[in-house]
Order: C-alpha cells, then sequence, then structure tokens
C-alpha cells in the first residue's frame, strides 16, 4: 500500500523520476505524510508528460501517494498562503525547492535578498516544526493587554495591534526560542521582545521588497537563542507609536527525544546566459551571481536550523543541473524531462542520507 505524501517545493519543478532503464534500485524513503508546494517548476511546466515531473519522479520512487501544492508563477513569499496553512504532522516529510522566481526577480539587490532570507526562515521554521508544538496568536494559551485585533493577513490565525505599550505574554520551552510575525511594506510598526523579564530585542513589522505580485505583506522569525531549556515566560510589547505589529506564532527548540518533521531544501537553479534577460520586466534581474547569492542563503538558513535540532537538510538540486545541456526545455527557463530527473535524483540522494 502506498504511503500518503506531501512535498513542499516552492519553485515549481517537473520531473519524470521513472528513471533511465538500467539503473540501480534504491531502498524506497519511509513516510507518513509528504506534501509538495512549489511554484511552476514543481507544478509541472516543461515536462514531457505529468509522470515525468520531478515531485512525481521522487513520490514514484518512494511509493508515495504524493500531494503537490504548487502554485505556478509565483515567488517565496506568495506561497506562504499555502504553507501556513498546512499542518505539519511529526511523522511527515516536506520538500521545498526554492529561490528560482526570487533569483530572477531580485537579483543580487541587497533589500530583496534580506526580505527573502526573511520569508524562507519563517517557511522552513514553519515546516520543521510540528504543529502541536506551536503556540499560535489565537490559542487560548496566549494572553493579551491593551487592544488586539484578529490579523487581516491571509494566513488567519495571527493577532494585531497598532497600539503602544499593548502587549502579548506566553510560556515556552527550549534554549532557542522562535516567534513567527509579518511585516507590511513600508510598515513602521516595531516591537520589543523580553524573555523571563530580559529585553532581548526591538523588531521591525517591515517589509524592504515586495514580489513582483505586490504582495505587501510577508513574514519573518525572531530566533532568540543562548537560553536554559525553560520553561520561559516571553512578553512581546508593541513599541511604536503608530504602525501595526503583527504576531503569528511561536515555538520552542526541540527537546530529546520524540518524532520530528523531515523538510528537504532545494536550491535555484543556474539559467543560460542568455535567458537571464527572458522575462522583463520581472524576471530578468537574474544572474549567475544572483544564482551564487540566494543559494548560500538557503544554506546558511538550513545549517541555522538544522544545528538548532531540526530536521532539516540542505538540497543542492544546482549542482548537477546543466543549463547550457538537454537539462533545460525549449523555453529555456523550465526543466526538460532530463532537467527533471536531475532535480528528483538530487533530493533522493540527499534523503538516503537522512533515512533511519
Amino acid at each position: 500500500m502506498k504511503t500518503p505524501v506531501a512535498c513542499l517545493c516552492v519553485l515549481a519543478l517537473s520531473a519524470g523520476m521513472a528513471f533511465c532503464a538500467g539503473a540501480a534500485e534504491v531502498e524506497p524513503f519511509p513516510v507518513t505524510k509528504a506534501v509538495c508546494f512549489g511554484d511552476s517548476i514543481t507544478a509541472g511546466v516543461g515536462a514531457s508528460a505529468e509522470r515525468f515531473r520531478y515531485a512525481n519522479l521522487i513520490a514514484r520512487e518512494n511509493g508515495w501517494v504524493l500531494a503537490n501544492k504548487a502554485r505556478s508563477g509565483g515567488q517565496l513569499a506568495d506561497m506562504i498562503s499555502i504553507v501556513y496553512p498546512e499542518i505539519v504532522e511529526a511523522d511527515g516529510t516536506y520538500l521545498i525547492l526554492t529561490g528560482y522566481n526570487d533569483m530572477r526577480n531580485f537579483g543580487i539587490d541587497n533589500a530583496g535578498l534580506s526580505q527573502y532570507r526573511k520569508t524562507l526562515h519563517a517557511a522552513l521554521a514553519w515546516l520543521s516544526i510540528p504543529d502541536g508544538d506551536k503556540i499560535k496568536a489565537s490559542d487560548g494559551r496566549v494572553s493579551y493587554e491593551g487592544a488586539w485585533n484578529a490579523s487581516p493577513v491571509p494566513w488567519g490565525f495571527g493577532k494585531y495591534s497598532g497600539q503602544r505599550d499593548a502587549r502579548t505574554t506566553f510560556r515556552v520551552s527550549g534554549s532557542v526560542i522562535y516567534i513567527g510575525a509579518t511585516g507590511t511594506w513600508n510598515g513602521t510598526g516595531t516591537f520589543s521582545v523580553t524573555v523571563d523579564g530580559e529585553k532581548k530585542g526591538d523588531y521591525s513589522c517591515s517589509v524592504s521588497r515586495t514580489p513582483a505580485s505586490g504582495l505587501p505583506v510577508s513574514p519573518f522569525l525572531v530566533r532568540i537563542s543562548g537560553l536554559s531549556d525553560g520553561p520561559h515566560t516571553v512578553a512581546i510589547t508593541v513599541a511604536s507609536a503608530a504602525g501595526n505589529v503583527f504576531v503569528d506564532w511561536a515555538a520552542g527548540s526541540p527537546g530529546a527525544g520524540g518524532a520530528m518533521p523531515k523538510v528537504f531544501a532545494g536550491n535555484a537553479l543556474r539559467m543560460r546566459r542568455e535567458a537571464y534577460a527572458l522575462g522583463a520586466p520581472y524576471w530578468n534581474a537574474g544572474s549567475d551571481a544572483a544564482v551564487s547569492a540566494i543559494n548560500a542563503v538557503i544554506r546558511e538558513v538550513c545549517g541555522e536550523l538544522a544545528g538548532d535540532g531540526w530536521n532539516v537538510a540542505y538540497v543542492d538540486a544546482s549542482a548537477g543541473f546543466d543549463p547550457d545541456s538537454a537539462d533545460v526545455g525549449p523555453d529555456l527557463v523550465h526543466p526538460s524531462d532530463r532537467g527533471m530527473e536531475t532535480i528528483a535524483a538530487a533530493f533522493l540522494r540527499r534523503m538516503r542520507q537522512a533515512a533511519p
């Protein structure tokens, strides 16, 4: 019987994982659940048939029934409205291939790369932490002082306040604390965080770059490390006299033992030199330098969360992908069937390394 799987891939890559005839057999990667989110590549654009999409190749190789939640044409910020509603299971597996459309739109712009890192930090943390270990802002375990209202942002479970000194308090355990918040385009709201009465910093609810869609909101993650295992009392206080503060969720780093989700985060692919100029005015800022820059961000965020104890693995899908070969389809943007196989193989290799 096949196992249900959800595969999170923020970039849409199609792949025909029924690899070349004569390829060596590999052991299936067992999961209870796996989900795939992504853009056009994960949705299958570029593959000659559904069976050749890279996500389907991975699913077929592992004996999974895949739930593919890809959405074409989006950047990472656009995917959060799909990622955040996902109920993350402790024994689930989540795949994400990210950075391609953000690389094409942001290029090497520092504000764009910084915004991408913030969004990726929040997305990967969300997928890494079981739903039962998160405290959502709408949770009864969270107390509020002052004026707080249900957040209007698309993910739907946050709270916001524009009242100076309004406060929210909760308790969480772990040597690292995570607070999921949301920024808005040119937002002026700021908040401070105290842990067990000690101030840890001030944070801004501002977005420095929006995606091509113009979406004016994007999540970010506050990470506070160097703590005892707790439990800790955490207070978030609105510091700004004007502007809104948006708080979504919180969690602590993992304790000893217990099941945790497995997250495999693939990186951005290179393009042919002439292909970087395609897609004006929104998608023509890319370059090999931009690919290197955004992939360094992905690697760094994966490493930080893995260092905190979460099962997050960086997948170098770009390493074996040759944009100057038949890996690329006729539109010079999406992978061909062979390119899909290359991407799927990179994920499968990393899965075998992480398999129990």
